[in-house]
């Protein structure tokens, strides 16, 4: 098996969404599919605090590119080139231990064509 990237960082701290969610869970399988665990030096709770534990130096993290909307050398975020391009999450459907948040559950009854029941 060849090397990739995510072999290469293995030995470096890692910045990750806690346990339980679902991008968590997305970057678990990528790592196992490479047999790596996953295991997280820092876990956050929300995606937009993982940038800012990376700037203060506590590790790599792994964030949607349209996050790094700044200059690397004015935020000191440089992005990491994987040797695969990692696939898009895509989460058609919410897990069903997953509360619904007030605009999901109108997206769910307009999709489903209830829109009466609001």
């Amino acid at each position: 098996m060849r090397c990739s990237l995510l072999c290469k960082s293995s030995p470096y701290p890692i910045v990750s969404l806690t346990e339980g969610t679902s991008s968590h869970d997305f970057y678990s399988d990528l790592f196992l599919r490479h047999d790596l665990p996953l295991s997280p030096d820092v876990e956050v709770e929300t995606i937009d605090q993982v940038l800012p534990a990376v700037r203060c130096n506590l590790g790599i993290g792994f964030v949607p590119r349209e996050m790094l909307v700044a200059v690397p050398e004015l935020t000191g975020v440089y992005p990491l080139t994987l040797d695969e391009p990692i696939a898009p999450a895509q989460h058609p459907v919410p897990a069903k231990n997953q509360p619904l948040s007030i605009a999901a559950k109108h997206l769910r009854q307009m999709l489903l064509g209830d829109c009466s029941a609001r």
